[in-house]
């Protein structure tokens, strides 16, 4: 079983991956194995599939069929809870970092780890200069979940890598 897992959320544009890369690197430093783990990457190849074309983050039609896409397969099969658990089973010694967006996913998330004894810790990276994105659930309600950690990424990304820095130190720095 993993050690731990980390659920990242924020809006489109907010920094996640810039936090998933310094993060990546401190956990390296550290001899901890970070995987990351996005809840939509299923979903990206059957859009792709489908309209035999790229998925464009930039695109809100696109984020927005994701999103229902996402919605139906979970209504339907509970797909991404069951595409974790088999994640969860098939590793050990591991940090999960997980893009996850939905709040109710989120719990699920956390219930799972309670039930199977797996630290969880959601963050959510906070960035005041992008623009938010409200034509789908998953864009619209990232924010409405009560976090554990708020990276704050509104300044210089020097500032970013210290708050980063911080919530590794809080988080998954060895004693």
């Amino acid at each position: 079983m993993p050690n731990r897992v980390i659920v990242v959320n924020g809006m489109a544009r907010s920094g996640k991956n810039t936090f998933a890369k310094e993060l990546n690197k401190l956990c390296r430093n550290d001899g901890v194995r970070l995987i990351e783990w996005s809840t939509i990457t299923a979903e990206k190849a059957a859009l792709f599939t489908c309209l035999n074309r790229r998925y464009n983050a930039s695109s809100e039609a696109d984020r927005a069929f994701l999103s229902d896409l996402k919605s139906l397969l979970n209504k339907y099969y509970n797909f991404t809870l069951v595409n974790f658990e088999q994640l969860l089973s098939s590793k050990e010694n591991v940090t999960f970092l997980v893009y996850s967006r939905e709040p109710e996913e989120i719990d699920n998330f956390k219930k799972l780890c309670y039930n199977k004894g797996i630290e969880f810790v959601t963050a959510l990276i906070q960035n005041d200069r992008v623009k938010r994105i409200e034509s789908n659930p998953s864009d619209k309600n990232c924010e409405n979940y009560c976090y554990d950690y708020i990276v704050e990424n509104n300044s210089s990304l020097e500032e970013f890598r210290k708050n980063i820095k911080e919530f590794y130190n809080k988080t998954l720095a060895k004693e």
